[in-house]
């Protein structure tokens, strides 16, 4: 990115705990303060660089660019790399380990690849290493993001993500939350990422964008997001079906996932369900940790397989390995209660129609008496 600024003349700089408040003072790319070039002595170590909250930023919010260094450091400077020209400069009131370049409100003219030096003893550092800086939403598209076979997965097993869109992108690119506003992410041109062998690395929270070839830093708007549950890293939990609901239609209809093993929170599937799991958080009773699911009338008279998972709250998308299977059979018909219901609704429809027909009978009936009225009128 080049600016054919030859000056820039800040009037509203304010410099405030080390930190350079840039946004009111920006045009164009609202990037240049001077146009000095970058010294080349390299007499010191490189700094660190990083962005906070992290280096993919949502077009409109604030992100801040943090050049770190040793202490009593005279000034800090940030440039695009492999650019000639300063972008920002600030010098320090006070011998500071670090220096803050706070942008308040991004667009596109700030995505792009920056590094920073630092001045001690009349001499810069080496350059840091580059900071990618990618803003999300310039493009309008949002792309779809799935899952094959199945977002719950084994550990060592094989699953697809798949990234689409009605747009052709260049390259899609997956990105993983690995915590706070901060993300990983991979760049691919099909939109298709196999994980093989599964490992617990691969668990998480996923989105997708796309970008094109000439503007590699500005992306897409994200991508629905997606769990990817990886199983089998804890021990598994114990499935059981209480006593009552042997019964036949009882009234209380329940599964209890169980464990000695600490689990925060305890999952129970059904095996074809297409919906998700159901969740439940774990209690501590007589030295077990436990939680009960209650089963509808439905859900007891069609049965299925039913599977127990526990998790923990720290990283709640590792599972541990599934519960032997529970089968409860099919017992035909929906329940009593279900049926009296259903058979309510039918005689009440059935009297409105008896209702309805009458009326329609006796209107036809009033309709031919004073046709015949009238054929007897004189003339």
């Amino acid at each position: 990115m080049l600016c054919v600024l030859t000056s820039l003349l800040c009037l509203a700089w304010d410099y405030e705990g080390g930190v350079c408040h840039l946004g009111s003072c920006l045009s164009f790319s609202g990037l240049f303060l001077g146009h000095r070039s970058w010294a080349q002595t390299g007499t010191h170590h490189k700094p660190s660089i990083q962005a906070l909250p992290g280096p993919v930023i949502p077009q409109g919010t604030s992100v801040t660019i943090i050049c770190r260094g040793p202490p009593r450091v005279a000034r800090y400077r940030l440039g695009q790399a492999g650019s000639s020209q300063v972008w920002y400069e600030e010098n320090p009131q006070r011998p500071w380990e670090e220096a803050r370049f706070l942008f308040l409100s991004v667009t596109s003219s700030y995505a792009g690849s920056y590094t920073c030096q630092y001045e001690k003893k009349s001499s810069w550092s080496e350059f840091s290493d580059p900071l990618e800086l990618v803003v999300t939403g310039v493009l309008n598209d949002k792309p779809s993001l799935s899952v094959h076979p199945h977002s719950i997965v084994p550990l060592k097993g094989n699953v697809t993500l798949l990234c689409d869109s009605w747009v052709t992108y260049d390259k899609f690119v997956l990105s993983r939350d690995v915590g706070t506003a901060s993300i990983e992410y991979v760049k691919q041109s099909l939109g298709k990422f196999l994980f093989s062998p599964v490992s617990r690395a691969h668990a998480g929270i996923y989105h997708c964008y796309g970008s094109f070839r000439s503007s590699p830093y500005e992306w897409s708007a994200p991508s629905n997001y997606l769990e990817l549950i990886v199983t089998g890293v804890y021990q598994r939990p114990q499935i059981l079906l209480q006593p009552d609901a042997v019964l036949k239609y009882p009234k209380n209809k329940t599964l209890s996932c169980i464990s000695k093993t600490w689990f925060d929170s305890f999952h129970l599937s059904k095996e074809g369900d297409a919906g998700p799991p159901q969740h439940l958080r774990s209690e501590y009773k007589a030295g077990l940790f436990q939680a009960t699911f209650p089963l509808s009338p439905v859900t007891l008279a069609l049965g299925g397989t039913f599977r127990c998972y526990g998790s923990l709250s720290t990283v709640s998308s590792l599972w541990s390995s599934p519960s032997d299977p529970l089968v409860l059979e099919s017992r035909g018909p929906v329940p009593s209660h279900h049926t009296a219901e259903n058979t309510l609704r039918l005689g009440l429809g059935g009297v409105f129609l008896s209702l309805l027909l009458g009326l329609l009978v006796e209107a036809r009936l009033s309709r031919k008496d004073m046709q015949q009225s009238a054929r007897r009128l004189p003339f």
